[in-house]
């Protein structure tokens, strides 16, 4: 899966919530919304992006980025649409669940988002995942940001 920085409706394809197990890592394609995980170095100026797997914390405790949607975003047998097509869906997604989730336009938001959606490489192997992941370029995150509107 790749990462980015950076309308589909929220039935589809969505995973269930996630419960906080803290300590457990998990890999992007297992991450479910609600979620809060450790990223070390997401607010430097040369973070390179999410690593993966990455280590599930309780939200209440200090954390770096919480899943705000995971979810399938095309049909398995769909071709693959090509790198600059899957971001632009990526992005188009995670727009439109930020706002569901936080309960603020992005843009107005003091969040930033990024993730993981699919390379030609992992869409060979079935990967139709989208997974977008809220946080804070400034601070480390205390409490769940859903319905915050940050």
């Amino acid at each position: 899966m790749l990462l980015v920085p950076s309308l589909i409706s929220a039935s589809k394809g969505e995973r269930p919530q996630g419960t906080d197990m803290p300590g457990q890592w998990k890999m992007s394609s297992e991450l479910r919304t609600g979620e809060c995980f450790e990223a070390k170095g997401i607010r430097g100026a040369d973070y390179k992006g999410l690593p993966d797997p990455v280590e599930v914390v309780s939200c209440e405790a200090g954390h770096d980025a919480e899943v705000f949607w995971a979810g399938t975003a095309w049909p398995i047998a769909a071709p693959f649409p090509g790198d600059s097509k899957a971001e632009a869906t990526f992005d188009e997604v995670c727009e439109q669940k930020f706002v569901a989730y936080v309960g603020i336009d992005y843009r107005r938001s003091v969040l930033e988002f990024l993730g993981y959606y699919p390379s030609k490489g992992t869409w060979t192997d079935g990967d139709r995942d989208i997974v977008c992941v809220a946080f804070h370029a400034k601070e480390t995150l205390r409490g769940s940001v859903e319905d915050s509107r940050m």
